[in-house]
């Protein structure tokens, strides 16, 4: 007869208490910022969505989150008295602000550690490999162009190494 694996623990457990799980193992190859970068993730996941099992994750919920990382302060910002705010609490807070925001790099990070944590979940079987991986290729907008810079001219050069402090060793 065909042999039937149990699905108990994958439907009962929430996606964060796999991944959790998952770090605990001995073969967890991730080093401390790998574990850090997940930790992060998930507690933004967990503040926006709660605890949801990973058959209740759907990509809408995914792309929520990401709007709500787009309009997070960075954590120069806020202040120390709120850092421990939930991330919506934090967004409602800073709504409308001229403040800084998290970088299009940061928050594709964080997709990046819950995406990567779902697909090691999968490998390790943590996570039904027939479920498709909300995480993957999220829509965070575009990518900011990078940023030009063409260096010192030669006048520029010139007129800096002629100060004091390079001609004559000179210090303020």
């Amino acid at each position: 007869p065909p042999f039937e694996r149990p699905t108990a623990q994958r439907t009962a457990s929430s996606f964060d208490a796999i991944v959790k799980e998952e770090m605990k193992r001995p073969t967890f190859t991730g080093g401390v910022s790998t574990k850090q970068s997940w930790k992060t993730a998930l507690r933004y996941f967990r503040e926006v969505h709660g605890d949801l099992t990973p058959q209740e994750i759907t990509r809408r919920q995914v792309s929520h989150l990401g709007d709500l990382l787009a309009l997070s302060p960075t954590k120069r910002v806020i202040k120390k008295a709120e850092r421990a705010w939930p991330l919506p609490k934090l967004v409602d807070a800073y709504e409308g602000k001229e403040i800084e925001r998290l970088s299009w790099k940061t928050r594709s990070a964080i997709h990046g550690s819950l995406q990567a944590a779902w697909n090691r979940c999968q490998r390790s079987g943590g996570i039904d490999v027939e479920l498709v991986n909300p995480f993957a290729g999220p829509n965070l907008g575009r990518a900011p162009a990078p940023r030009k810079n063409n260096g010192l001219s030669r006048s520029e050069a010139s007129a800096i190494f002629a100060l004091p402090v390079f001609t004559a060793g000179d210090r303020p």
